[in-house]
């Protein structure tokens, strides 16, 4: 029998401790490093790492169902929408009943890594250098906060702060606030603010489609036949059935203005996009905000001048803290530019969002932003294709074959989604399963032939 190849795993978030159960399953021999002082990742709440975003009263906006490992489902005594305190028992119940802790070393930041005649060179912030045959890096894209580029023009006499660094709302008592995006943190954010802030302003520069967490009465995830106008609802064999991609928006799009309305009716700009065409919001309680006249929506920042705020519409507010909620750098600081390479638009050439096709040994997992399903679960999915090709039950393609598939997901994307930073590493996990399936089959000929 072949050695199997040794395996460095970065990150202990969702995507490290899913990846590390299949490793661990499939007998592929690995080392695991964590910068922080427990798993968990973003859902490990102030943790020593510094790079969770999560703050006070964060729930995920993800159902339950939808989250769980398939290997180890959630009591049902954790909530529909789980707190992020929940969360994080979850995961690390998961590593304790696994006994994946064995492999773990927390509190060790891999400072660098990088590639030797194909043996990897992976220095630690205990001064150690360890070698490996393989690097799958599971560290998350959501500690890098992106700023607006460029700023709005003029200077703001007030304070201005990131999402990534909000914890709780004693911050924003008695102030006047100003929240800038309409994504989940933005909703969030502005909702606890009306509960706290003189003023809560949301400046909104484009519209999107705010979804309650429940459609009739189910969980909005698990309305019947979401996965199938989603993905690829029937498959048999090699067959299966889609539904045409404009056909399933319109079906999404007439559920949403059935259970929520226009979003003109809340203040907020109509959506100028196709229902799905951007990431998914949701926020019920925001839009029980804008009603009731708690927050007050604005468009886009013309310019800044001391206290005032000018808005393209002629407006100005008086403020004294910018929250800005505009979204995260993708980034791997201990990696060589060049072997992963990221533009300024968050774009990144990785076949299927995992593989690099020109280091074989170079595994990304989690480098995902879920429109539809959850990273957990997503995740679960690539970590088990990485740990086959690992363990050699799975060939890759060529990589010529690989750049034609990358170059070809990315024509799909630009006619079906925003062009926008959030939507480079867009995935809908029920597609991206019944695709892999089938990649799988392939990859299982190709590893028998080789």
């Amino acid at each position: 029998m072949r050695e199997l190849p040794k395996t460095c795993l970065v990150g202990a978030g969702a995507s490290g401790i899913t990846t590390a159960r299949s490793l661990a399953a499939r007998g592929v021999p690995f080392d695991w490093f964590e910068k922080g002082d427990r798993v968990g990742g973003i859902w490990a709440f102030e943790n020593e790492s510094g790079l969770s975003s999560a703050y006070r009263q964060l729930h995920i906006n993800v159902s339950r169902a939808r989250i769980e490992f398939s290997d180890h489902p959630m009591s049902d005594s954790i909530a529909q929408y789980p707190h992020h305190t929940e969360l994080a028992r979850y995961f690390d119940d998961y590593v304790q009943r696994f006994e994946l802790h064995r492999n773990l070393r927390l509190m060790t930041e891999v400072r660098r890594a990088r590639i030797r005649d194909g043996i990897w060179e992976v220095e630690l912030s205990s001064g150690k250098t360890c070698h490996y045959d393989a690097l799958i890096v599971a560290n998350g894209h959501h500690s890098a906060p992106r700023w607006p580029t460029p700023p709005p023009p003029g200077e703001f006499s007030g304070e201005q702060m990131h999402s990534h660094d909000y914890r709780d709302n004693t911050m924003l008592r008695g102030r006047d606030v100003l929240v800038v995006g309409l994504g989940n943190s933005a909703c969030d954010i502005a909702v606890e603010s009306s509960m706290a802030a003189r003023n809560t302003y949301l400046s909104v520069r484009r519209g999107a489609h705010v979804l309650p967490k429940t459609m009739w009465r189910w969980t909005y995830d698990q309305v019947p036949g979401l996965e199938y106008a989603l993905g690829r609802g029937i498959g048999i064999g090699g067959f299966g059935l889609r539904l045409p991609w404009r056909l399933r928006q319109w079906w999404l799009d007439r559920g949403h203005r059935l259970s929520v309305g226009r979003m003109d009716l809340y203040g907020l700009p109509a959506p100028e996009h196709d229902f799905g065409a951007t990431h998914p919001t949701i926020s019920p309680r925001l839009l029980d905000c804008l009603s009731n006249g708690e927050v007050e929506p604005r468009p886009a920042i013309e310019r800044l001048d001391g206290e005032l705020v000018h808005f393209t519409d002629g407006s100005a507010a008086r403020a004294d803290l910018i929250i800005w909620c505009t979204g995260y750098e993708i980034g791997f600081p201990f990696l060589d530019p060049t072997l992963a390479p990221v533009d300024r638009q968050n774009e990144i050439e990785m076949y299927w969002n995992v593989f690099s096709p020109d280091v074989p040994s170079l595994a990304f997992v989690g480098l995902l932003q879920p429109a539809a399903g959850s990273t957990m679960q997503i995740s679960e999915i690539q970590g088990k294709w990485v740990a086959s090709y690992l363990s050699g039950e799975y060939a890759l393609p060529s990589q010529a074959e690989m750049r034609r598939s990358i170059a070809g997901q990315r024509q799909r994307d630009s006619r079906r989604l925003v062009a926008s930073t959030r939507h480079t590493v867009q995935v809908e996990q029920f597609d991206f399963a019944w695709r892999l399936r089938r990649e799988l089959r392939r990859g299982r000929r190709r590893a028998r032939v080789a």
